[in-house]
């Protein structure tokens, strides 16, 4: 998919760059290399100083560039040679033969510029003729005779059923069920509708303006979308580069009213037609103008972020989401067995209580008489005044990110990586947006540490999954403006996003000579922010309505939900998912209380024997569908660059969204079942053979001289990152290699957890045991504060009858380690002071989560080269590259400083480095390979 749109005089001023870097390199050769060669003076000091003289005369910037150029050193080698004889000629001839090579090695690096221009070339000539293809199909008329496609008109008539079909939404019904999930907190409710409202009136009264900045970000967003034609991605990309374009764009937008808005040609209809994706299937789109895709990405952009601000809000201050305590009764028992004086948390860290009070004057003595002795006129210390009354200011209380239970850390997770994660952020002056497949990675690594922690405290794991009918295609809009409206969106906008919504649309068929129009009832183009919007304030009422009746939290990629907890949170999850669902007028495809979670690739079995784990599986005809679609997708290709492209996107990157991070919660097997899974992809994608050799057979064709060493001199080219001068292949191998085998399996750590909790609880009881009957009698007052009531009810109501509080036996062990998610364990010591290992969940769980990697050691040459560069040629430090890319910089640096003298291994300066990071899809990636200190 070309991602790159070329205007002709960008065409025409690249192409004469391309020839000036092929001229200028044989322009070099001639007057260096073949001179040098064929040269017949026979005197080597003449030879180079003629070399000499030729640089300073014709390139003198060769001597500025090579940070290690020794012009003047050899100057001063050939005077003393002259002069005293001291410099011998064997020495004059490597000091020649030094020169040469450096020639040589420059030269070396033009032919990598030289290489990535062809490679250029070649793909805005391939872009090219496509266009002219394109527009000689669209010209042309219709044939003789007609070819009905079968699943175009299926798709077609799914459409308009779906569309078309009448929802039973009652919008009393959906205002009655959301305020039930507000009873009690509707100061938060109203605090949301006033931030809403009062976004609404600053859009309105044109407070709030698009910027050149924004307005890139939009763009750029778009084009992202495999569901854009192909002719709207060259109109937004020509705007993206023209300077004016967005200028007049970004006045356009903010000239545009609320509430006048509607599509152009509204009356008419908006044409409805079908495309295929690569893999041949076929989906329905909506052609909108550019200018109304771009006004109704920017509201809606908008809008996401504010709601996603709000949300937050209320998520922060709400009781709904934050991690309840311990009740005062379990408080006070804990507090009774482990001789606590009270259930309040712990003062903050540094806190040491109110200061000691100043001893009191000494007494006097009746019948001491005053001396009357000469005073003192020298002291050892001065008098201090009496101190005024001081305020003691008390240290603040420690940061939020110090959790001591894993309640909260749950809680903190899920609120940083889950919460409306679909939904933008603020990040400067533009959004930012998390991408899905950062999501669904950080997603399988906590499912699964949450079904390890259950079947190792539980002894069982329950899970639910839900998925809903596509969203973006059975949405009602009742539904979705019935939401925004009890969010408190003002009616301008409701009004707004209702013909948004809902426009004529005109459908053709091919069974059918005659247009058919039709308003639609439900759906919204999946994958543009209007979805997003909508989608996700809808779905926030699941999330709310499923923490307030499990207490726990449904984690959700999309409409794709899953669940983790008890048998009763399961029950109370399925009954508000059928209630949800009833009232919103949503469908879904699955819901189901399952013994196997199915995320990506991989299959969690949850009824494995393991008394401490899981099982983990990789879903092999999954991974041979995916691997026939990235050969298509591969084979499709028509330039190198954009092979190289699809390559690391499908193939060459990691993905840790089909297969899971590597983390800590997986074991060996895991990472084994990975690498089988490649080997299969690569089979199937290669064909058998390597991927060096594959691409080295693509570029040989480009190569214009006979290569030294043959596939060992392409090898730094394929796989160095661009900023470098290579083509970046990517290889999954590498950071395959680099997940960390050193640490304990999940279940051994596991183990030795609840080995220190048995250990902890076994002391504990002993040292309960050993006591002195008295104390207990003490913390009727020290504990309960001398309230019966109060102690009945923490330590069961015989307390008070037939058992004595001397004699009352040690808490019991389940009973004091079913809060171990909530409260963190209090330190406890023996009689001789013997520390006890504390149990400490947090830390187990967070080393489950742990992605830990083996730092590769570092080479002090490669890196002082690279530090280098990033002065030179404004490129990342070392410390600033990924562990992929310095091993792959490491591990062909030999081959670079022999053949290029550096680790930039092309002349960045010939090549129009901007447009070829563009033409390579750069412009797209959050994550490219760009290395430069401004990327």
């Amino acid at each position: 998919m070309p991602s790159f749109a070329i205007t002709p005089i960008t065409r025409q001023a690249v192409e004469l760059r391309l020839e000036e870097l092929e001229h200028t390199k044989q322009s070099f050769e001639q007057r260096y290399l073949l001179d040098a060669k064929q040269s017949e003076e026979p005197s080597v000091i003449r030879r180079i100083e003629r070399l000499l003289e030729d640089i300073e005369n014709l390139d003198p910037k060769f001597d500025k560039e090579d940070g290690i150029w020794t012009s003047e050193t050899t100057k001063r080698c050939i005077e003393q040679a002259r002069d005293g004889g001291i410099v011998t000629e064997n020495k004059l001839l490597k000091l020649e033969k030094a020169l040469l090579d450096k020639l040589s090695r420059f030269r070396n690096r033009m032919e990598v510029s030289c290489l990535h221009s062809r490679l250029m070339k070649e793909a805005i000539d391939v872009y090219t003729d496509t266009t002219a293809t394109r527009l000689l199909e669209d010209m042309a008329v219709e044939d003789d005779f007609e070819v009905v496609d079968d699943d175009r008109e299926d798709a077609l008539k799914d459409f308009v059923r779906t569309c078309s079909q009448q929802t039973t939404v009652d919008s009393s019904s959906i205002d009655e069920y959301l305020s039930g999930l507000f009873a009690g907190e509707e100061d938060h409710l109203q605090a949301i509708r006033n931030g809403m409202r009062a976004y609404g009136s600053d859009l309105s009264n044109g407070n709030i303006e698009v910027d050149q900045e924004t307005l890139k970000w939009i763009i750029t967003d778009l084009i992202r979308s495999e569901h854009i034609s192909q002719e709207r991605r060259e109109t937004l990309i020509n705007y993206l580069q023209s300077p004016d374009a967005l200028l007049e764009v970004t006045a356009m937008l903010n000239t545009r009213g609320y509430r006048e808005w509607n599509y152009k040609n509204a009356e008419v209809g908006l044409p409805v037609d079908t495309r295929k994706t690569i893999r041949g299937q076929h989906y329905v789109n909506v052609e909108v103008e550019v200018i109304d895709m771009l006004f109704l990405h920017c509201c809606a952009i908008r809008w996401a972020t504010k709601l996603n601000e709000c949300l937050r809000d209320y998520f922060d201050k709400s009781k709904a989401f934050e991690v309840a305590p311990l009740a005062r009764a379990d408080a006070d028992k804990r507090a009774f067995f482990f001789d606590n004086t009270s259930f309040m948390p712990p003062p903050p860290c540094g806190y040491t209580g109110p200061p000691c009070p100043p001893p009191p004057p000494p007494e006097s003595k009746k019948g001491c008489r005053r001396s009357k002795t000469k005073p003192r006129t020298m002291r050892l210390t001065p008098i201090v005044p009496p101190a005024p009354h001081v305020i003691h200011m008390y240290p603040p209380p420690p940061p939020p990110d110090i959790l001591t239970d894993v309640e909260s850390v749950r809680r903190d997770d899920y609120q940083r990586h889950f919460f409306m994660s679909r939904l933008p952020k603020h990040d400067g002056d533009v959004p930012k947006m998390t991408s899905s497949k950062d999501i669904q990675a950080r997603l399988i690594k906590t499912l699964a540490v949450e079904c390890k922690i259950r079947r190792a405290f539980d002894g069982e794991v329950n899970a639910l999954t839900l998925d809903f009918d596509p969203l973006a295609s059975t949405l009602p809009h009742c539904t979705i403006i019935t939401v925004l409206r009890f969010l408190g969106v003002p009616d301008v906008f409701l009004s707004l996003f209702n013909r948004a919504l809902r426009p004529k649309l005109s459908i053709e068929s091919s069974t059918q000579k005659a247009a058919r129009t039709m308003t639609p009832e439900s759906g919204v183009s999946f994958g543009y922010s209007m979805e997003i919007f909508f989608s996700e304030a809808v779905l926030f009422f699941l999330d709310l309505a499923i923490r307030k009746a499990t207490g726990s939290y449904m984690y959700r990629v999309h409409d794709h939900c899953y669940f983790v907890g008890t048998q009763v949170q399961i029950s109370h999850a399925e009954e508000v998912i059928v209630d949800f669902s009833n009232v919103m007028g949503l469908k879904f495809r699955s819901l189901f209380s399952t013994d196997k979670l199915s995320i990506g690739f991989l299959d969690i079995d949850l009824q494995v024997n393991s008394p401490h784990g899981i099982e983990v599986g990789i879903d092999d005809s999954k991974v041979a569908l995916y691997a026939a679609n990235a050969s298509l997708r591969l084979k499709s290709c028509s330039t190198v660059l954009e092979w190289v492209h699809e390559w690391n996107d499908t193939v060459g990157t990691y993905a840790a969204h089909l297969l899971g991070p590597l983390a800590n919660v997986f074991n060996k097997e895991h990472t084994g079942m990975i690498k089988a899974t490649y080997r299969r992809i690569y089979s199937i994608v290669l064909g058998g053979s390597d991927l060096t050799r594959w691409v080295a057979n693509m570029l040989r064709p480009f190569v214009s001289c006979e290569l030294e060493h043959g596939l060992q001199d392409l090898e730094p080219i394929i796989h160095l990152p661009q900023a470098y001068g290579g083509l970046g292949v990517k290889n999954p191998f590498v950071t395959i290699a680099f997940a960390s085998n050193a640490n304990e399996p999940a279940a051994i750590k596991i183990r030795d957890y609840l080995s220190i909790e048995a250990a902890y609880y076994t002391k504990a009881s002993e040292r309960y045991s050993n006591q002195m009957p008295f104390l207990n009698q003490q913390k009727f007052v020290t504990v309960f504060d001398n309230d019966l009531p109060r102690m009945i009810q923490a330590l069961g109501s015989g307390i008070g009858t037939d058992v004595s509080i001397h004699t009352l036996p040690f808490i019991a062990k389940a009973e004091m380690m079913k809060h171990r998610e909530r409260a963190k364990f209090p330190c406890v010591t023996t009689n001789w002071s013997e520390p006890v290992k504390t149990p400490d969940l947090v830390q187990l769980y967070r080393d489950l989560l742990d992605e830990p990697i083996n730092d590769i050691e570092d080479s002090e040459m490669v890196e002082q080269e690279i530090n280098r560069l990033s002065l030179t040629e404004d490129l990342k430090p070392w410390d600033e590259l990924s562990q992929e890319d310095r091993w792959v910089l490491q591990l062909y640096n030999e081959e670079c400083f022999e053949r290029y003298g550096s680790l930039d291994i092309w002349w960045a300066k010939g090549i129009p480095v901007v447009v070829y990071s563009d033409l390579r899809g750069h412009l797209l990636d959050d994550d490219d390979e760009e290395h430069s200190k401004n990327a």
